[in-house]
Protein backbone atom coordinates (compact mmCIF):
# COMPACT_ATOMS: atom_id res chain seq x y z
CA UNK A 1 0.00 0.00 0.00
CA UNK A 2 1.20 3.48 -0.92
CA UNK A 3 2.32 5.50 2.09
CA UNK A 4 2.92 9.02 2.71
CA UNK A 5 5.86 10.15 4.61
CA UNK A 6 5.55 12.97 6.74
CA UNK A 7 8.76 12.98 9.72
CA UNK A 8 11.91 13.17 9.07
CA UNK A 9 12.54 9.56 10.01
CA UNK A 10 11.81 6.67 7.61
CA UNK A 11 12.06 3.29 9.69
CA UNK A 12 13.67 0.37 7.14
CA UNK A 13 14.62 -3.08 8.09
CA UNK A 14 19.02 -3.29 8.33
CA UNK A 15 20.13 -5.84 5.77
CA UNK A 16 23.38 -5.56 7.93
CA UNK A 17 24.60 -4.25 11.17
CA UNK A 18 24.37 -0.77 11.23
CA UNK A 19 26.49 1.40 13.62
CA UNK A 20 24.95 4.94 14.95
CA UNK A 21 25.87 7.77 12.73
CA UNK A 22 26.22 6.60 9.71
CA UNK A 23 24.70 7.46 6.08
CA UNK A 24 22.49 4.65 4.56
CA UNK A 25 20.56 3.71 1.23
CA UNK A 26 17.93 1.29 0.39
CA UNK A 27 19.23 -1.83 -1.34
CA UNK A 28 17.16 -3.79 -4.23
CA UNK A 29 14.90 -4.73 -1.31
CA UNK A 30 14.35 -1.74 -0.37
CA UNK A 31 16.71 -2.32 3.48
CA UNK A 32 18.91 -0.01 4.98
CA UNK A 33 22.77 -0.81 3.84
CA UNK A 34 25.79 1.51 4.69
CA UNK A 35 25.73 4.36 1.87
CA UNK A 36 29.79 3.71 0.51
CA UNK A 37 31.62 6.05 -1.18
CA UNK A 38 30.69 7.09 -4.97
CA UNK A 39 26.58 6.38 -3.65
CA UNK A 40 24.06 8.45 -2.57
CA UNK A 41 22.81 8.60 0.91
CA UNK A 42 19.53 8.40 1.81
CA UNK A 43 19.69 9.00 5.92
CA UNK A 44 21.74 8.75 8.60
CA UNK A 45 21.35 6.02 11.34
CA UNK A 46 20.84 7.55 15.26
CA UNK A 47 21.29 4.00 16.99
CA UNK A 48 22.93 0.73 16.27
CA UNK A 49 20.98 -1.47 14.77
CA UNK A 50 21.49 -5.28 13.96
CA UNK A 51 20.85 -6.98 10.84
CA UNK A 52 16.78 -7.72 10.61
CA UNK A 53 15.81 -5.42 12.74
CA UNK A 54 13.79 -2.20 12.36
CA UNK A 55 15.91 0.74 11.93
CA UNK A 56 14.45 4.85 11.85
CA UNK A 57 16.89 6.36 9.87
CA UNK A 58 17.01 10.70 9.81
CA UNK A 59 16.48 11.83 6.09
CA UNK A 60 18.97 13.90 5.34
CA UNK A 61 16.41 16.19 2.58
CA UNK A 62 13.44 16.20 5.60
CA UNK A 63 15.53 17.01 8.74
CA UNK A 64 15.57 20.35 9.78
CA UNK A 65 19.12 21.44 11.29
CA UNK A 66 22.37 19.35 11.27
CA UNK A 67 23.45 15.71 11.71
CA UNK A 68 25.59 13.95 12.90
CA UNK A 69 27.91 11.45 10.89
CA UNK A 70 31.03 9.46 11.40
CA UNK A 71 34.52 10.89 9.75
CA UNK A 72 36.73 8.27 7.73
CA UNK A 73 39.48 10.37 8.86
CA UNK A 74 41.17 13.49 9.18
CA UNK A 75 38.67 16.72 8.35
CA UNK A 76 38.90 20.28 8.40
CA UNK A 77 36.02 22.29 9.65
CA UNK A 78 33.89 24.30 7.05
CA UNK A 79 34.50 21.20 4.39
CA UNK A 80 32.67 19.96 1.64
CA UNK A 81 31.85 16.10 2.64
CA UNK A 82 31.34 13.26 0.94
CA UNK A 83 30.35 9.49 1.16
CA UNK A 84 32.71 7.19 2.56
CA UNK A 85 33.33 3.25 2.95
CA UNK A 86 30.54 1.94 5.72
CA UNK A 87 28.54 4.72 6.09
CA UNK A 88 31.07 7.27 6.94
CA UNK A 89 32.23 10.50 5.76
CA UNK A 90 35.41 12.00 3.82
CA UNK A 91 36.43 15.12 2.41
CA UNK A 92 37.26 13.35 -0.39
CA UNK A 93 35.22 13.79 -3.86
CA UNK A 94 33.39 11.07 -4.31
CA UNK A 95 29.93 10.75 -5.78
CA UNK A 96 27.83 13.66 -4.60
CA UNK A 97 28.61 16.02 -1.64
CA UNK A 98 26.93 14.88 1.53
CA UNK A 99 27.15 18.56 3.35
CA UNK A 100 29.62 20.51 5.15
CA UNK A 101 31.47 19.97 8.52
CA UNK A 102 30.56 22.57 11.23
CA UNK A 103 33.30 21.14 13.04
CA UNK A 104 36.90 18.72 12.27
CA UNK A 105 37.97 15.18 12.80
CA UNK A 106 41.03 14.57 13.74
CA UNK A 107 41.07 10.26 13.34
CA UNK A 108 38.83 7.76 11.58
CA UNK A 109 35.79 7.17 13.49
CA UNK A 110 35.37 10.91 15.17
CA UNK A 111 31.96 11.93 15.43
CA UNK A 112 31.00 15.43 14.01
CA UNK A 113 28.03 17.60 13.11
CA UNK A 114 27.27 18.07 9.44
CA UNK A 115 24.68 20.58 7.73
CA UNK A 116 22.92 18.31 5.27
CA UNK A 117 22.95 19.55 1.59
CA UNK A 118 22.49 16.59 -1.05
CA UNK A 119 24.26 17.97 -4.14
CA UNK A 120 22.79 16.14 -7.32
CA UNK A 121 24.98 17.56 -9.82
CA UNK A 122 29.05 16.60 -9.13
CA UNK A 123 31.53 18.81 -11.08
CA UNK A 124 34.13 16.08 -11.75
CA UNK A 125 36.77 18.17 -13.93
CA UNK A 126 37.07 21.47 -15.94
CA UNK A 127 40.27 22.45 -17.17
CA UNK A 128 41.98 25.96 -16.15
CA UNK A 129 43.75 26.23 -19.70
CA UNK A 130 43.96 25.54 -23.87
CA UNK A 131 45.86 22.71 -24.50
CA UNK A 132 48.73 22.41 -26.58
CA UNK A 133 47.74 21.86 -30.19
CA UNK A 134 47.65 18.98 -31.68
CA UNK A 135 49.64 19.24 -35.33
CA UNK A 136 51.36 17.94 -37.90
CA UNK A 137 50.24 14.68 -37.64
CA UNK A 138 47.88 12.08 -39.13
CA UNK A 139 47.86 9.65 -36.01
CA UNK A 140 44.61 10.08 -34.21
CA UNK A 141 45.63 12.41 -30.69
CA UNK A 142 44.40 13.06 -27.54
CA UNK A 143 44.49 16.32 -26.40
CA UNK A 144 46.45 16.99 -23.09
CA UNK A 145 43.01 17.70 -21.12
CA UNK A 146 41.10 14.29 -19.76
CA UNK A 147 39.46 13.33 -16.94
CA UNK A 148 39.84 9.78 -15.59
CA UNK A 149 36.68 8.71 -13.63
CA UNK A 150 36.89 6.32 -11.26
CA UNK A 151 34.50 3.13 -12.84
CA UNK A 152 33.57 1.76 -8.96
CA UNK A 153 31.90 4.99 -8.57
CA UNK A 154 29.19 4.67 -11.68
CA UNK A 155 26.37 2.98 -10.95
CA UNK A 156 23.76 2.35 -13.37
CA UNK A 157 21.52 5.14 -14.14
CA UNK A 158 24.20 7.64 -13.63
CA UNK A 159 24.50 10.22 -16.23
CA UNK A 160 28.00 11.66 -17.46
CA UNK A 161 27.79 15.07 -18.78
CA UNK A 162 30.20 16.08 -21.21
CA UNK A 163 31.43 19.17 -23.00
CA UNK A 164 34.42 20.02 -25.18
CA UNK A 165 35.25 22.69 -26.77
CA UNK A 166 38.41 23.68 -29.20
CA UNK A 167 39.66 25.98 -32.18
CA UNK A 168 41.10 25.54 -34.89
CA UNK A 169 44.50 28.07 -35.17
CA UNK A 170 45.39 27.03 -38.43
CA UNK A 171 44.58 25.07 -41.49
CA UNK A 172 46.57 24.01 -44.56
CA UNK A 173 44.63 24.28 -47.90
CA UNK A 174 41.36 21.82 -48.19
CA UNK A 175 42.87 19.46 -44.91
CA UNK A 176 40.14 17.47 -43.29
CA UNK A 177 40.25 17.50 -39.18
CA UNK A 178 37.82 15.28 -37.47
CA UNK A 179 37.45 15.37 -33.78
CA UNK A 180 35.63 12.90 -31.76
CA UNK A 181 34.69 12.42 -28.18
CA UNK A 182 35.56 8.52 -26.27
CA UNK A 183 33.84 7.49 -22.91
CA UNK A 184 36.48 4.45 -21.88
CA UNK A 185 37.75 2.90 -25.21
CA UNK A 186 34.26 3.67 -26.47
CA UNK A 187 33.52 6.23 -29.40
CA UNK A 188 30.73 8.43 -28.52
CA UNK A 189 30.29 10.83 -31.43
CA UNK A 190 32.13 12.21 -33.99
CA UNK A 191 32.22 15.62 -36.06
CA UNK A 192 33.16 13.31 -39.17
CA UNK A 193 35.76 14.23 -41.24
CA UNK A 194 35.48 19.10 -41.96
CA UNK A 195 37.54 21.14 -44.39
CA UNK A 196 38.20 23.53 -41.72
CA UNK A 197 39.61 26.91 -41.79
CA UNK A 198 41.09 29.19 -39.58
CA UNK A 199 39.14 30.36 -36.71
CA UNK A 200 37.17 27.41 -37.16
CA UNK A 201 35.49 25.52 -33.67
CA UNK A 202 34.35 22.52 -32.79
CA UNK A 203 31.46 21.66 -30.31
CA UNK A 204 30.81 18.71 -28.31
CA UNK A 205 28.16 18.28 -26.06
CA UNK A 206 27.17 15.12 -24.92
CA UNK A 207 25.26 12.90 -22.38
CA UNK A 208 26.56 9.65 -21.50
CA UNK A 209 24.44 7.14 -19.45
CA UNK A 210 25.69 4.34 -17.51
CA UNK A 211 22.90 1.87 -18.53
CA UNK A 212 24.77 -1.08 -16.92
CA UNK A 213 27.68 -0.76 -14.21
CA UNK A 214 30.84 -3.43 -13.59
CA UNK A 215 32.99 -5.04 -16.07
CA UNK A 216 29.95 -5.70 -18.03
CA UNK A 217 29.11 -2.49 -18.14
CA UNK A 218 27.21 -0.98 -21.28
CA UNK A 219 26.51 2.87 -22.04
CA UNK A 220 24.34 4.93 -24.15
CA UNK A 221 24.08 8.55 -25.52
CA UNK A 222 23.12 11.61 -27.31
CA UNK A 223 23.42 15.65 -27.67
CA UNK A 224 24.94 17.81 -30.09
CA UNK A 225 27.97 17.87 -32.42
CA UNK A 226 29.73 21.18 -34.64
CA UNK A 227 32.29 21.89 -36.07
CA UNK A 228 32.81 25.28 -38.29
CA UNK A 229 32.37 28.88 -38.15
CA UNK A 230 31.38 30.37 -35.07
CA UNK A 231 28.11 31.48 -34.97
CA UNK A 232 26.95 30.06 -38.34
CA UNK A 233 28.20 26.60 -37.89
CA UNK A 234 24.82 24.33 -37.30
CA UNK A 235 25.02 22.43 -34.45
CA UNK A 236 24.07 18.46 -35.01
CA UNK A 237 22.23 15.97 -32.93
CA UNK A 238 23.41 12.63 -32.34
CA UNK A 239 22.18 9.56 -30.81
CA UNK A 240 25.01 6.79 -29.37
CA UNK A 241 23.05 3.45 -29.39
CA UNK A 242 23.93 1.09 -26.36
CA UNK A 243 27.47 -0.05 -26.49
CA UNK A 244 29.10 -2.30 -24.08
CA UNK A 245 31.89 -0.74 -22.29
CA UNK A 246 34.06 -2.34 -19.28
CA UNK A 247 33.94 0.29 -16.06
CA UNK A 248 35.15 -1.82 -13.36
CA UNK A 249 38.37 0.35 -13.81
CA UNK A 250 39.44 3.73 -14.82
CA UNK A 251 37.49 5.00 -17.02
CA UNK A 252 39.13 7.84 -19.06
CA UNK A 253 36.78 10.92 -21.37
CA UNK A 254 38.97 11.97 -23.32
CA UNK A 255 38.83 13.74 -26.88
CA UNK A 256 40.81 13.17 -29.94
CA UNK A 257 42.01 15.25 -33.28
CA UNK A 258 42.96 13.50 -36.69
CA UNK A 259 44.16 15.69 -39.35
CA UNK A 260 44.18 14.07 -42.93
CA UNK A 261 47.66 15.52 -43.66
CA UNK A 262 50.66 16.04 -41.84
CA UNK A 263 51.50 19.81 -42.21
CA UNK A 264 52.89 22.42 -40.38
CA UNK A 265 49.81 24.63 -40.45
CA UNK A 266 47.18 22.39 -39.12
CA UNK A 267 46.82 23.35 -35.60
CA UNK A 268 43.56 22.82 -33.23
CA UNK A 269 43.68 22.79 -29.58
CA UNK A 270 40.97 21.95 -26.85
CA UNK A 271 40.12 25.15 -25.08
CA UNK A 272 37.29 23.69 -22.93
CA UNK A 273 36.78 20.16 -21.23
CA UNK A 274 33.61 20.21 -18.34
CA UNK A 275 32.96 16.90 -16.61
CA UNK A 276 30.06 15.64 -14.55
CA UNK A 277 28.28 12.89 -13.25
CA UNK A 278 24.99 13.50 -12.52
CA UNK A 279 23.90 10.19 -10.09
CA UNK A 280 20.27 8.96 -10.05
CA UNK A 281 17.94 9.92 -7.53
Amino acid sequence: MTQQIDTPFLSREAAENLEAFRLVRHDTSNEFVYCDAGETPLAVTEDYVASGFPVAGALLQNKPGTIRVTAAGVIAARSDVYSAADGKVSATKSGVRVGQSFEAATADGDIIEVLPNIEKVDLKYSNTASTAEVENTVVETAFAASKTLVGADLSAGDVIRIRAQGLVNDNNAADTLTVKLYVGTEEIVSTGAVDVADGDIFLIDADVVVRIAGAGGHVAGCGLVALGVPGTVTAKPFAKADAAEDLSGDVPITVKATWSAAHADNEVQLDNLIVEVLPKS
